[in-house]
């Protein structure tokens, strides 16, 4: 649902931890994605990896881009529909993606940063929580969690592609960067990557016909300033165009 030129104020409590770097604002009950100019973001999901995902967000625009920068959002129970038997059986079993954060500075966001925490045994309960794996190395702190690549929405209990397997795949950032990556470290060694359950390799072309069929049945959301956008989080994936000039969208999630 969008709403345009809202101007009353926002006060909405609960907001949860993601993936992406942000920042807190606006009394502390929004959160702004730090998101630069750049090439276009896939669709995702907010705390895909999280045993309970939120189920609403909610976005305000307080300064659109210059040009592009709109939200695509795409239906996920289409997009699961719209791939390949193939591809779709490849995924059946699950996803197991895998995090390398660094010990304060190295590649990627620290895991002190990452759970806003400098305690390790308050980070292992967390993990243990979740249901994943871990182990300290010299470098940091590598995670690794299986998850479904698809959910059921809790009130219709249609089947939605649920994932982020094209977001951590070296795919999806074009053969020059991920060549460039791949003589740097060994794909263990990255900040994140993902694989298929078992630990066997996601091939490449499965990871880019998900994105692309994704994103050709996106609908995008141009933002003007004001505006307000809710989204069921479990039934439509969200994303971002690429950008020019400052661009500031908040989004708040709940339970």
């Amino acid at each position: 649902m969008l709403v345009r030129d809202y101007r009353e104020g926002l006060t909405i409590p609960g907001l949860l931890s993601a993936n992406a770097s942000r920042a807190a604002t606006c009394r502390g009950h929004l959160a702004v994605t730090r998101l630069t100019p750049g090439p276009l973001r896939v669709a995702v999901r907010r705390a895909v990896l999280s045993r309970r995902a939120p189920a609403r967000l909610l976005f305000f625009c307080e300064t659109p881009a210059a040009t592009g920068g709109a939200t695509p959002v795409a239906d996920g129970a289409r997009w699961l529909d719209s791939l390949d038997r193939e591809v779709r059986d490849g995924f059946s079993a699950g996803i197991r993606y895998i995090q390398n954060l660094p010990d304060g500075h190295g590649l990627g966001r620290s895991w002190q940063d990452t759970f806003e925490t400098d305690e390790k045994n308050n980070v292992e309960a967390y993990l243990s929580a979740a249901g994943a794996t871990w182990e300290w190395t010299r470098s940091g702190l590598r995670v690794s969690q299986v998850r479904p690549a698809t959910t059921r929405h809790p009130v219709t209990r249609a089947e939605v592609w649920f994932n982020q397997a094209d977001q951590w795949h070296l795919a999806s950032l074009g053969r020059e960067i991920a060549s460039a990556l791949a003589e740097m470290m060994p794909e263990e060694d990255m900040p994140q990557s993902v694989r298929f359950a078992d630990g066997s390799p996601i091939p490449d072309d499965y990871v880019l016909q998900t994105r692309d069929r994704g994103l050709q049945s996106a609908v995008d959301v141009d933002w003007r300033a004001g505006d307000v956008l809710l989204l069921d989080n479990v039934l439509v994936a969200h994303g971002r165009r690429k950008f020019t000039g400052s661009r500031r969208v908040l989004v708040a999630m709940s339970a």
